[in-house]
This record gives structure tokens, sequence and C-alpha cells, in this order.
């Protein structure tokens, strides 16, 4: 078996946030076009890096693309910026975090059900983090 090592990249909007901000990964993306352009300069710039992820743990509260109905719209941002920059880019859905935390239980199938934005038609490969609850951990 070869090495299989890959590089990933997370996007998110931090970068937009007013300097000073306490959590900037939380604070609103300003511009969606201007990301959009961003993340296009970013996977031209760095063509080596494959694995493009649109934000991280979108499924947990408190984060700008928290919902569903937040988040289906910028993975369609995304995946046609990442792949016209580079053709041979894969995005990767926001790692979902499953177990042990307060998350939407139904966040995957809701966006690959958005009337407007059906995600399956933008993400390449599924990612999630499994997080064990205090049960699980004990009972390992």
């Amino acid at each position: 078996m070869g090495n299989h090592r890959a590089m990933m990249r997370t996007l998110g909007g931090g970068a937009t946030a007013p300097p000073g901000t306490p959590h900037p990964i939380r604070h609103p993306l300003r511009d969606e076009d201007a990301f959009a352009e961003y993340v296009a300069r970013t996977v031209a710039y760095y063509p080596d890096i494959r694995y493009r992820e649109p934000w991280n743990e979108p499924d947990l509260p408190g984060y700008r693309h928290d919902t569903p109905a937040q988040y289906a719209p910028l993975l369609a941002r995304t995946h046609p910026a990442v792949t016209q920059a580079n053709p041979a880019a894969q995005v990767v859905l926001g790692g979902l975090a499953r177990g042990g935390q307060r998350v939407s239980p139904d966040f995957l199938a809701a966006i690959r059900a958005d009337p407007d934005y059906p995600a399956a038609r933008f993400f390449d490969v599924m990612n999630f983090h499994f997080y064990a609850s205090r049960a699980e951990r004990h009972d390992a």
C-alpha cells in the first residue's frame, strides 16, 4: 500500500472580521462574491492543495453558516470557484460534527434536499468528525 496523504485547506471567513473580533470565524461574511473570488484566487495560487473544505463543522451552532439554509448556498458558491480555478481540486463537505455535541442531526439530509442549492452537486468528498459522548468514552 502506497502513501496516500493529501493536504486539505479549510476555507473560512475569518479574514473579513474587523481587527480585534474575539472569534473571527463566527463573523458573517461581508460579501459572498468577494469570498468566492478569495476561494478562486487561493485555489489557483496553491494548486497542489487538492482538497478544499468550505467551513468547518457547519452543523455546530454559533458559526456564520450553522444552519442548512445558510450553508447550502455557501457550498454552491464555493464548488464552482474551486473547480474553475483548478479542475483537479475537489470540494470536501465541511466536516460535520457527529456524536457528543449539540448538532443538527438532519443537517446533511437538509442540505441535500435544499430546493435551490441541492448540496449533492456541490461537494466531491464527505467529511465528518466523530466526537464520542461521555457515555461512549466510558463504555469503550
